[in-house]
Order: structure tokens, then sequence, then C-alpha cells
């Protein structure tokens, strides 16, 4: 299924969003998203309403009705790719897909599977299908029980990333419920907001060869991941932690570190030490493995400064950073059960993405390296993809989906979620509830965890995990 986007081929009306280094950096994939909400109200009117704020978002920020080509053309702006789109094309139409076979109470943690949200529903697929991609896609459809509605948007990786994916989110849904009620995105392309702002940082980082920016960088590698002979098959599982069992190791923990830890420093501890415990137990390769990586997505926003990304100007792209710790097996194997060595794991990763570390400069210095390469395609992540020794963890947790009213219809979404994929040692912690909302869950975290299928079926038969995560 493929999203409307009309043709930009109508040079006169021909507008270019010159993509950076950061962007192109980023997977060539979809980022893909459900939210779900309790309504009873007529599909054709929600549909309506939806549709007009999409209209009025896609005035404020038009290139979402573009298609990302990675190559630039031969502008020297675009170097790295870029968004073209056409005043003339219009918005983005949503598709109607119609009702699916599940009650919206399929998305409950305990009852999602990886088929609960059918593939056809989504606009777009996981990959993009050619070079000339349409930047974002929307859909609806109906729960089998008429009482909910789903909304699935799909937006390019190389356009934006989880904070920049929120914030179209966010526009889109003020100006559903009132049109008008955001400012448009003035202030300059991405690229020349990036630049500005790191214009310091860049004169010192291009002074720095590609292999010297690759010894400070070794989160990316110039070498590509070597390919296992053959696949496991893999699983995907979503679970919820209460937060009050994670409270109770943050007091435990706090003794032993210099700073109390954060909940999500905790969680990042316990999924990274939990995982490599049942590699461990089940995989006669690992006991050559000496250590793990833990790889962790980091916003760069503040990193840069409190005025670069203000709410009524926000940086709408890619600013991931990849934080990076590493563990001895040892210490990771028993982390969950010693409080010692929970401690050290902890400091570990509080070290990792310490704003001493991950700063402006850490910035200009990816930003250089792209710039360096070209192709960024020809840059690749720096630890290991397939051999079941390292852990990538990406949190949504503070991006305020919940949050969002979508008018008197819709209200603010029951759940997010997002599609089942294939990969081993990923982990994606969903939107928190906060409150006042959804009290039925609001002191749970809910977890995505994806790996080879029989670690998965020994981590949910772990003792001490079910200790953890409690009934599910």
């Amino acid at each position: 299924m493929s999203s409307y986007c009309s043709p930009v081929s109508d040079v006169d009306n021909l507008g270019i969003e010159p993509l950076t280094t950061l962007d192109a950096l980023m997977p060539k994939n979809y980022i893909r998203v459900l939210l779900a909400f309790r309504t009873s109200e007529p599909f054709n009117v929600v549909s309506l309403r939806l549709q007009s704020g999409l209209n009025a978002t896609t005035e404020k920020i038009p290139w979402i009705s573009g298609q990302v080509r990675s190559a630039g053309d031969g502008d020297k702006q675009a170097a790295h790719g870029a968004i073209y789109y056409s005043s003339n094309s219009g918005s983005p139409q949503i598709i109607d897909c119609g009702s699916i076979e599940e009650p919206i109470s399929s998305l409950e943690a305990h009852a999602m599977h990886s088929t609960t949200i059918p593939e056809d529903v989504w606009p777009l697929g996981a990959l993009p299908g050619s070079d000339d991609s349409s930047v974002f896609g929307a859909s609806i459809f109906r729960f089998k029980d008429d009482q909910g509605l789903g909304l699935c948007v799909c937006m390019h990786h190389h356009a934006v990333d989880a904070a920049g994916f929120t914030e179209v989110l966010k526009i889109w849904a003020r100006e559903t419920t009132t049109r008008g009620s955001s400012t448009s995105q003035s202030g300059g392309t991405r690229l020349s907001r990036i630049s500005e702002a790191l214009a310091s940082q860049i004169i010192e980082a291009s002074s720095k060869g590609t292999e010297q920016l690759l010894r400070l960088l070794p989160e990316y590698s110039p070498i590509p991941p070597a390919m296992p002979a053959s696949f496991p098959s893999f699983a995907s599982q979503m679970f919820t932690i209460p937060t009050n069992h994670l409270d109770a190791y943050k007091q435990v923990l706090a003794p032993l570190l210099e700073t109390p830890p954060s909940t999500n420093t905790v969680l990042c501890a316990l999924l990274w030490s939990f995982i490599t415990r049942i590699r461990a137990q089940h995989e006669e390769n690992t006991l050559s493995l000496t250590s793990s990586r833990l790889v962790m997505a980091v916003n760069g926003r503040r990193r840069i400064g409190p005025n670069f990304s203000p709410p009524d100007k926000p940086y709408i792209g890619n600013l991931v950073l990849y934080a990076s710790a590493e563990q001895p097996f040892d210490t990771l194997k028993i982390a969950a059960a010693s409080v010692h060595d929970c401690a050290e794991v902890c400091n570990t990763i509080t070290q990792s993405f310490a704003p001493a570390k991950i700063n402006s400069q850490h910035i200009a210095n990816v930003y250089e390296l792209g710039r360096q390469a070209g192709d960024c395609s020809t840059i690749f992540p720096g630890w290991d993809l397939f051999n079941h020794r390292d852990v990538t963890i990406t949190s949504w947790a503070d991006l305020d989906l919940y949050q969002m009213n979508w008018g008197s219809e819709l209200g603010q979404p029951d759940f997010v979620r997002f599609p089942f994929s294939a990969a081993d040692g990923v982990c994606i912690i969903l939107p928190r509830r906060r409150v006042n909302s959804a009290p039925h869950s609001q002191n749970l975290v809910e977890v995505v965890i994806m790996l080879k299928a029989e670690h998965l079926d020994a981590l949910k038969t772990d003792s001490l995990w079910q200790s953890l995560v409690g009934e599910q």
C-alpha cells in the first residue's frame, strides 16, 4: 500500500529542504507509529477532522508532502540528499483502511502479539521502495468492536528522528483541535540551523581527518557488519514493568552511586544485564566474548543548547547521537542479581551519555564524519549487530505522545504502539503514560524486546525476570 503523494515535477513551485549528514547517517527506513483512540464518533466525521488538521499542518511544514532523494542532483546544498516538494502538490491524503478483526483491547500489553496490527493497515512499508520515497504517510482504521479508531503514521527516518516525528504530530493534533493554533515553521532550513549553531565546533572538527574522527567516534565504522551464513528465527514481545519495582532498585543502588540513578538508567542497566544473562546461558560462542556494548540513542537538541529547539520553533529533523557503554560479560551476567555489579553497570551507562561526553563538539564531529565520507551509506554501526553480543536501546519515554489532545471526537490516545520487527538485542522503551491519563497503567513502563526466539522464550521463564515484570 502506498500513501498519496503528488509528483514534485512543477519546477516553478519546487521547494527543497536539504538534508544534513545527521539525517543521512540514519537507517533508511520508516518510523511507524500507531495511535489508538477509544471513540464511538462517526468514522467519516473523525476522518474529515483529521484530514483538515493534516492540511493545515502541511501549510506549516510543506515538506511533509514531498519525497526524499538520497542524491542531491548536483546541488552542493543538497550533497547528502534533500526533500523535494511542490507548493502545488497539496497535503498527503489519509488512507481509509476499513476495519480490522481485532478489538482495541488487543493492544493491551499482555494481549498484543506480532499480528495484532495487520501489515496492510500501514500506509507505507518498513523500508522505502525507491530513492524517491514519500516523506509522510497516514491511514486510519476501525477496530472490530467499533468502539475505537487506529491512526497509523509513517515518516521517513532521513527526514525526522523520534523527537522530530513527535513535533509533527504535536502540530497536527493542535491543528486538528483548533485550526491556526500553530506557528509556521520558519527560521531557516535544518541545514542552516545546524551549521550556524555548530559553526565553531564544525571548524574544529574539520581540522581532523576521517581516521581521527573514527577513533573519537567508535559508534561508527567504515567496515560493513559481517553477515552470518544464516539467520536464526527472531521474536519480539512487549513487557510491562511496574515503576515501583524500578524504584526499589533505585533506592538500593543510590548509596552506591555518586548521584541517584534515573529510572531510565536503571531500566537500561537491567535490560542489558538480563539479555546478556540469557545469552550467556544459551550461546556457546559467548564464552569467547569478553565484553558487551550497550548502545543508546541520545537526543542532541539540548546538548547544543537550551535555545536551539524551543517549543515555538522546534528542530524537526535528525539529531540523534549514540552513547556507547561497555562492560565485561562476567559483570553483566550477574548484575541483575548483584547490587554492586548493577551499580557498576549504572555508572558506566551514566558516564556514556554524560553532557561532557555528548556535547556540541561531539555532534560536530559526527556531522563532519558524514561530510568527509560524502556518501553516508558507507558509514556503518560500530557495534555487533548479529552475534548475540551487543544491545541497542531506543527510548520514547520522554516524548509526550499520550499528552496530545486530538479534539473532542478523539481526545488523547489510549495506546501508542509500534509494529513488531525482527532483530536481535534491540529494545524500545515506549512513551510513558503520565498522571491523569490511562490510570490503569500509569505506574507501568512498557518495553518491546526483540531477541533470538529461543532467547526470548528463556527470558520469559527466567525467575529473576519474572520477579521484575510481575504477572504478564
